[in-house]
């Protein structure tokens, strides 16, 4: 999870500029489909890609969810995997190699079906 925020941090850094840049771009280019195109065809499009912005919110969500899901589940197996490694010993000694190896595949399986 560390390096995930930190992902966040160089992602924000990077994408700062253009966070500021772009409401200046989208009037411009706005105010030239209008001039190029005409008032009523121009300003459907502009409609059009206004109306877009809460679907693609909506998807940004259902996005942000399911990484959440995922990273959950991946979390969950990789702790499992740690948790054998360092109790390799003990595993062999008590022969619970296939129990082990169930658990891993049974999380993964779960990490699967949410990735498709």
């Amino acid at each position: 999870l560390t390096s995930n925020d930190a992902q966040k941090m160089v992602d924000g850094t990077k994408y700062l500029a253009s966070a500021l840049v772009t409401p200046f771009q989208m009037v411009a280019i706005f105010t030239m489909v209008i001039l190029v195109a005409g008032l009523i065809p121009g300003g459907a499009g502009v409609l059009f890609i206004g109306l877009l912005c809460p679907l693609l919110k909506f998807c940004h969500v259902r996005m942000k969810q399911l990484r959440i899901e995922m990273l959950i589940a991946t979390d969950s197996r990789v702790s499992l995997v740690n948790e054998a490694v360092n109790g390799v010993r003990v595993i062999k000694q008590y022969a619970w190699e296939e129990p082990i190896s169930a658990a891993i595949q049974s999380r993964r399986q779960v990490e699967l079906v949410l990735l498709k």
